[in-house]
């Protein structure tokens, strides 16, 4: 009885996805929230984190469900990482929000020009790449995503002559 009202509420999700858009997507969904409802009632050594890495993956493919069917996902950040390029950009900036980027070292990680990077950027984010990365570099501060060097690096923190009794942050490593 357990199991069939486990299932029967996970399996509940898949009706919110449309079978004419993509059936076999639907099917790999059932199959996967099938596959949690067993692991949820059989409480073997390792379910709850097959259960936990399942819902990972249920995560992601809505999120792919949600990009692949939705005018809106096809706009901003999110939209643009489906450009092979600017994403690649855009994953850059997010994985090291602390670098000293610019237009020309966005341009040449990704081998575009700095003019077809900055009109495709604007484009596809909505917004110039420079404005971007403060934004991004404002929601991150104070997360761990910036490593304590590039925190520091970012205050400017070191010797001056402004400053000169305090240490420069090559004293720290």
């Amino acid at each position: 009885m357990a199991r069939e009202v486990g299932q029967a509420g996970l399996l509940g999700v898949a009706d919110h996805f449309d079978p004419a858009r993509s059936p076999t997507q639907l099917e790999w969904l059932r199959a996967t929230l099938r596959l949690m409802a067993l692991e949820a009632d059989s409480l073997r050594p390792g379910g709850e984190t097959v259960i936990t890495r399942l819902s990972d993956v249920l995560v992601v493919q809505a999120l792919r469900a949600w990009l692949d069917g939705d005018p809106a996902a096809k706009s901003g950040w999110l939209g643009a990482l489906q450009d092979p390029q600017i994403g690649r950009a855009v994953s850059l900036i997010h994985r090291e929000p602390g670098r000293d980027w610019t237009v020309a070292s966005l341009a040449d990680q990704i081998a575009m020009s700095r003019s077809a990077f900055a009109a495709r950027f604007t484009d596809l984010v909505g917004e110039p790449a420079m404005r971007y990365v403060t934004r991004w570099r404002g929601r991150t501060r104070g997360s761990s995503r910036l490593p304590l060097r590039g925190c520091v690096q970012g205050l400017r923190f070191g010797a001056s002559s402004e400053h000169p009794r305090l240490p420069s942050h090559r004293s720290w490593r």
